[in-house]
């Protein structure tokens, strides 16, 4: 639990100090990407970590990676120097706004934690695999990383994700097992508040929403709308479990031998 409440702090800190640069590069948007900035606060981050390490500026270790987020929020900081009237106003404006993007991404990570809770066992299907990379990732001073199976080879697969999942691991100190389950976690609340917000502002330049508008329907309707995106992202697309459950239960479902059965009386 005290590893989650740490990348929860990690994640909200990097998300709102980072939203400066989303503030600017989306400044045509009616959210101003707020609810991007923590997906692309660790974009950001994993890329110019990554581009260091490739040239030999930085080593993978925890100093090489703080260094690179204080770079980012240095830049981010110039970039709320530079524009520091208009994004305060833009805040003090949409309470509404960052209040339930938040709450969004916090019932997302509330959900996927209480589906992990129970099986948290790293077994079956890529599983194994993954953790594998993410230990090979953990332990390469610079990258490409070592390949966990191959001796003296490097990984012959895209690992940028692995690769943002390292981050907070050396940042924090947090074991790779752990993190596993605490990235499935934070991945799935972030895809959330991003697609969400993404779906927002796609919405609020529709006929649809200057209707609502008119009508006086404008915040509800416009976030209850965008919630589509991580239902048919994150639930309708992996349903397939969900499905299978039923099916072990037997619900809706009716086997051969069961039909024979029945057929007899």
């Amino acid at each position: 639990m005290v590893d989650l409440l740490k990348w929860l702090l990690l994640f909200t800190i990097t998300g709102f100090l980072v939203f400066p640069l989303t503030f600017s590069i989306f400044r045509h948007l009616r959210t101003r990407g707020y609810g991007m900035s923590k997906v692309f606060a660790l974009l950001i981050w994993g890329y110019v970590f990554w581009l260091s390490n490739i040239f030999g500026l930085v080593s993978n270790t925890r100093n090489g990676v703080m260094l690179i987020l204080l770079i980012v929020f240095g830049t981010s900081a110039y970039v709320f120097l530079q524009n520091k009237a208009a994004i305060s106003i833009w805040i003090r404006s949409n309470r509404t706004t960052i209040l339930s993007s938040e709450l969004l991404f916090m019932v997302a990570i509330v959900t996927m934690l209480i589906i992990r809770l129970p099986n948290p066992e790293i077994i079956g299907t890529e599983k194994p695999m993954e953790l594998a990379f993410l230990n090979g990732i953990n332990q390469s001073a610079f990258f490409p990383p070592q390949d966990p199976w191959l001796s003296g080879y490097s990984i012959s697969y895209y690992y940028f994700g692995y690769l943002l999942l390292n981050l907070p691991v050396k940042l924090l100190r947090t074991s790779t097992g752990v993190a596993f389950n605490i990235g499935l976690i934070f991945w799935f609340g972030m895809i959330a508040q991003a697609s969400a917000d993404f779906l927002y502002n796609l919405l609020s330049k529709s006929n649809i929403f200057h209707e609502k508008s008119r009508e006086g329907n404008n915040p509800p309707f416009i976030f209850l709308a965008s919630l589509l995106a991580p239902l048919f992202i994150l639930v309708l697309s992996n349903s397939e479990g969900f499905l299978e459950l039923l099916h072990s239960l037997g619900a809706f479902w009716r086997t051969g031998a069961t039909l024979a059965a029945k057929s007899q009386f």
